[in-house]
């Protein structure tokens, strides 16, 4: 057999796309314009929800919510939220409570993504569906009832409000099945 040497005559004779070097050369600068138009797309198409463009009406809102978790603490306030078959119940403490037939809301605030905060109307519960629980001496005490509720697990701040006073709590990892935000607790 012969060997076949590689000469200049028979490299010049070769197209240029068969040559490494030549996809090199041309392929990154390709690449990088490509790979520059999905993150231009990306970037205009993908919202943000991490960023508040009303940071300073927000921060003011923060203020003014540290009085309403003060009123709380002075109130004695606490909730315990359990899931059960059908619905969510909640049991409802402190000094002084909303009236019976105040429907109360209990927003989750997903933590990082605004699209997924939900919040769940809580109404007395009248016909008996969730157990009493056992309340501090001096205590009012109600039940409440969502019905075809559902705690979703995740990472979640939660929010009761009603009158004056306010209940949050950062509620992480929330495992689907119980709560308990109490006004007292340490943060």
């Amino acid at each position: 057999m012969k060997e076949q040497s590689m000469n200049p005559e028979s490299a010049a004779q070769r197209p240029p796309w068969r040559e490494p070097y030549v996809w090199m050369v041309a392929g990154i600068p390709v690449l990088a314009i490509c790979l520059g138009v999905v993150m231009l797309t990306v970037a205009k198409t993908g919202a943000d929800s991490l960023v508040d463009d009303n940071y300073y009406k927000r921060g003011v809102e923060i203020n003014k919510d540290t009085t309403a978790r003060q009123r709380a603490a002075q109130l004695r306030m606490g909730i315990f939220v359990t899931q059960r078959p059908g619905g969510v119940c909640a049991h409802l403490q402190g000094e002084t409570l909303p009236g019976a037939n105040e429907v109360l809301s209990l927003r989750f605030a997903h933590i990082a993504r605004r699209e997924l905060d939900y919040a769940l109307s809580l109404t007395a519960d009248a016909s008996g569906r969730c157990p009493a629980g056992a309340t501090d001496s001096g205590l009012q005490s109600r039940t409440y009832w969502a019905p075809a509720a559902a705690i979703q697990r995740g990472q979640w701040s939660a929010t009761l409000a009603a009158q004056d006073w306010r209940l949050s709590r950062r509620a992480g990892p929330v495992d689907g099945q119980v709560l308990e935000i109490d006004s007292l607790a340490t943060r």
